[in-house]
Order: structure tokens, then sequence, then C-alpha cells
């Protein structure tokens, strides 16, 4: 159910952030109230921002320091291409991995940097500045595709994730009782067995 799907999202993504080091309560929230302020802002539910979170923390040199604003450049990027979230964080993903690298990679989606833009990248990766190479990156899909994700923000898909949220809320809510509940009753249906098993021994 609803309830049950947050949960894995959220799980998942601890694991993932605890997998390369990055893991603190803080750094989970965070990262689950920018996948909530996102889902409230574009077409995206949470629970595919946080996959696509989860997806980019695979790539060892992606810090949880740019990837608020990766996510971001992610969803736009997707939206404007009609790309998955999930192809697009691989794609954009292995793109700031290797800044050097990821230029030819973003060529091929039709991303292409300056000549100056790709001298900022090396000499930024020459002084082992690796994140000042991937903001390089980041500011051109700004330019390309900045703001795209929260414009094409539909109406009715608002309520329909909304309504998604209301599930997993009322989820959490009364799962426990739900579990009670049948916990009873299948210690009532195993009575029930028992009785009439014994009633056709009988």
């Amino acid at each position: 159910n609803a309830a049950d799907e947050q949960e894995d999202s959220v799980n998942a993504l601890n694991l993932q952030l605890r997998n390369m080091n990055q893991y603190t309560i803080y750094t989970s929230e965070g990262l689950q109230i920018l996948a909530k302020e996102l889902e409230n802002s574009t077409n995206f539910t949470d629970n595919q921002v946080m996959e696509a979170e989860k997806l980019m923390l695979t790539f060892a040199n992606i810090s949880t320091d740019v990837l608020p604003d990766a996510i971001e450049k992610l969803l736009d990027m997707s939206e404007v291409m009609g790309m998955d979230t999930k192809s697009a964080a691989m794609q954009l993903g292995k793109a700031l991995n290797d800044p050097v690298e990821g230029v030819t990679a973003l060529k091929r989606v039709g991303v292409v940097l300056s000549e100056q833009q790709k001298k900022s990248i090396q000499d930024f990766m020459d002084q082992n500045d690796i994140m000042s190479a991937q903001k390089v990156i980041l500011a051109e899909l700004d330019k390309e595709f900045g703001g795209h994700a929260k414009l094409q923000k539909d109406e009715l898909k608002t309520v329909s994730i909304a309504w998604q949220d209301f599930k997993e809320t009322l989820g959490v809510v009364v799962k426990p009782a739900v579990d009670g509940i049948s916990a009873q009753f299948a210690s009532i249906l195993k009575n029930i067995t028992e009785i009439m098993k014994k009633g056709e021994e009988a």
C-alpha cells in the first residue's frame, strides 16, 4: 500500500546514505523534506524524488552538498526531454561523477558545453575541486532546462499526488490497528480450522 511504499522509499534512501558513509538523521530528513517540497511544486511524487536521490548517491563523487541542486536539474531535464527520473538520474549521475567525461556524455543528449566551460571543468579537476567542476555542468543545465519541472506542474496531477499522500498518512495511522486485527483474525481462523479437523476425526 501507499504507506508501505513511502516507508520503503525512505529506508532505501537511508541505506544508500549509509553505504556511502553520508548518513546522518539531519541529512536523511533534509532529503525527505526536499522530496516533499519538489512534490508540492512539480508533477513528481516524493517517492520518485527519493528514488532519484538514492540513484544519484550511488555515484561516489556526488556529495549531499551538491545533491539538492542536482536533483532539481534532474527533474527539469526529465520534464523537458521526456525521460523517466531513473534514466535522468543515471545520465546526470555519470556526468557529475566524472565531469571531464561527463561533457561527452551530456553531448549525446543534446547538452553542449562551450570550450570555456570545458576548460573551466578541466582546470577545477586539475586542482581536485570536483564540486566546482560539477557546478559548471549544473549551471549549464540550469540555463537550458531551469524551472521547467515547476512550470509544467499539472493541477489534476496535484490532486492525484495529494490523494496518494493521504493514503500514505492513513496507512501510517491505520496500519498498526489493521495488523492487530489481522493477527486476531488469523488466530480465530486457526481455532476454527482445528475445531473442524477434530469434528472430521470424530
